[in-house]
């Protein structure tokens, strides 16, 4: 297996705090959001972990210099931001043929990830990904989802102004080598891909969603990295 820890983003909505630190080395207690996800990319047997980087790059390139984790890392940076489909199509030689993780490292998740590999792995072979969703809060800062009894996705819209319910996307997904493949010839000569907005509405009905009674928490704004760690202090 394999995964891809999106970790690029600018951190705007951390004001001066994203000026200093890129989201990914943010501290929740002792630990960075980086260091929890490869952490928890170990536990369930990742072999290879691929990280985007762009903004304040050479931090995140110290620091895992510095830290070295017992886990193959390749980090591919982006000059230029391709998006969130855009990395995952740039990096399809480092991934073919695996089960794939793709998470945005800007969220504390408290759920067990073996649980959603299970549940990947029983799912029905029509189903060509899993997406994790937890029920938020703040449901029009979120993709909104709407499923059946079977799990299946439905309908799904991106931070709608009028939120239908408050059963969101955490932006964790497993990726089936059979979707990879058809990805990389369905996007073939686009550049600049978003995952929620241009790969999701291709796939209703082709995605199998677990959903998570676990804190999910955007730590990219000041408002969720206080709550993120306020949680964990408990």
């Amino acid at each position: 297996m394999k995964a891809i820890l999106l970790s690029a983003g600018k951190g705007s909505r951390l004001g001066f705090v994203g000026k200093k630190i890129p989201k990914a080395l943010l501290k929740i207690k002792s630990k960075t959001i980086l260091e929890i996800w490869i952490e928890k990319m170990i536990t369930v047997g990742v072999s290879e972990v691929i990280i985007n980087t762009h903004h304040l790059k050479e931090k995140i390139e110290k620091y895992l210099d510095k830290k070295k984790f017992p886990i193959k890392i390749t980090l591919a940076n982006e000059p230029n931001l391709l998006g969130t489909g855009g990395t995952l199509k740039k990096n399809l030689n480092l991934i073919k043929n695996n089960t794939t993780f793709l998470i945005h490292t800007d969220n504390f998740n408290l759920e067990n990830l073996k649980n959603f590999l299970n549940f990947h792995k029983l799912r029905t072979k029509k189903f060509l990904f899993s997406m994790m969703l937890f029920y938020t809060d703040r449901p029009k800062t979120c993709g909104i989802a709407s499923i059946d009894k079977e799990g299946k996705l439905v309908s799904f819209i991106e931070k709608p102004k009028k939120p239908q319910s408050n059963l969101a996307n955490t932006a964790i997904y497993i990726l089936s080598p059979k979707f990879i493949n058809e990805f990389e010839k369905k996007f073939k000569h686009k550049k600049y891909i978003d995952f929620s907005n241009d790969v999701i509405p291709l796939y209703i009905k082709k995605i199998k969603c677990y959903v998570s009674k676990k804190n999910n928490i955007d730590i990219g704004s000041i408002y969720g990295l206080k709550k993120a760690r306020n949680i964990s202090k408990n």
